[in-house]
């Protein structure tokens, strides 16, 4: 479906031999975007993905950074996945989010500019001009979000049913939807 609208946005761009990084920039917006982050561990790139760390014996800071391509329901999806993995991980069949940070964020890329002038000469010789100037930064949201959670092997007593999840029953379900093994 998005491979016609794709073919239909790119039937109508004008390409500006001016500004060839403007139009390689558009071009990626339109081709690309099935690029979001995918479930992955971030490991050591600017890439995006998740982290884990143990925080005291059932506590742990669990996030999700994605791309610039990253639907924010998608990374808070994810980092909720990731915190029910910890807690199967762990040996725990429950948890609860005990807090929780934004971590999104906007950066900048230059798409650099165009300045188009155009101009009439009069009879008299005399020269106006007129020079429009676009481009420039281009914001970029990269959603992102950190929970603080404590996993239970069973439910603690007096605990709200509402609050707490079952780390299988989340798993499976957001494995579901996005394709997951």
């Amino acid at each position: 479906m998005w491979h016609h609208t794709v073919a239909v946005r790119l039937a109508n761009l004008q390409i500006d031999s001016a500004s060839p990084l403007k139009t390689i920039s558009i071009l990626a917006l339109l081709l690309l975007p099935g690029c979001a982050t995918p479930y992955q561990n971030i490991g050591n790139s600017d890439a995006g993905g998740f982290y884990a760390e143990r925080i005291s014996d059932n506590r742990f800071s669990v996030s999700f950074k994605g791309n610039g391509f990253t639907d924010p329901r998608r990374a808070s999806d994810f980092v909720l996945l990731r915190a029910a993995e910890v807690a199967l991980e762990y040996q725990y069949t429950y948890f609860t989010i005990d807090g929780q940070r934004n971590l999104s964020h906007v950066s900048h890329v230059n798409t650099g500019t165009t300045t188009t002038t155009t101009g009439m000469v009069s009879s008299n010789g005399n020269f106006m001009a007129n020079s429009t100037t676009t481009g420039g930064d281009m914001p970029i949201f990269k959603p992102g979000s950190m929970l603080v959670i404590t996993c239970y092997e069973k439910i603690p007593e007096g605990a709200h049913a509402g609050i707490m999840y079952t780390a299988s029953e989340v798993a499976a379900r957001l494995k579901i939807k996005y394709k997951i093994k």
